[in-house]
């Protein structure tokens, strides 16, 4: 179910680079498609995709995610450890428990 999700959403984004951007439609998907940097320029190749465009595409892909993806997740956590009651030092979290005999 999920597979076929992903695979229709890649569909739909490459015919729209290849609408909006006047790419091919393989290069188009092989741009938006989620796998490796070097899977998918392989292919590009073995296609005939354009190649150059594909990797750009691919670059950009993995730098978004490093850069905005990781950090915003980082920080969600932390605020869903928060709301938990758990409280971060350093990479570790802990548990803060109340004792309810008053000390």
């Amino acid at each position: 179910g999920s597979a076929l999700l992903l695979l229709a959403i890649t569909f739909g984004q490459g015919l729209i680079m290849s609408h909006l951007l006047d790419y091919s439609l393989s290069t188009g998907f092989l741009s938006s498609a989620a796998g490796g940097l070097d899977q998918m320029s392989l292919i590009a190749t073995a296609i005939g995709a354009d190649v150059s465009v594909v990797t750009v595409f691919q670059i950009f892909r993995m730098l978004f995610v490093f850069l905005f993806i990781l950090p915003l997740l980082k920080y969600v956590c932390v605020l869903i450890d928060r709301r938990n009651g758990m409280k971060s030092i350093g990479n570790k979290s802990f548990e803060v428990v109340q004792r309810s005999d008053g000390e």
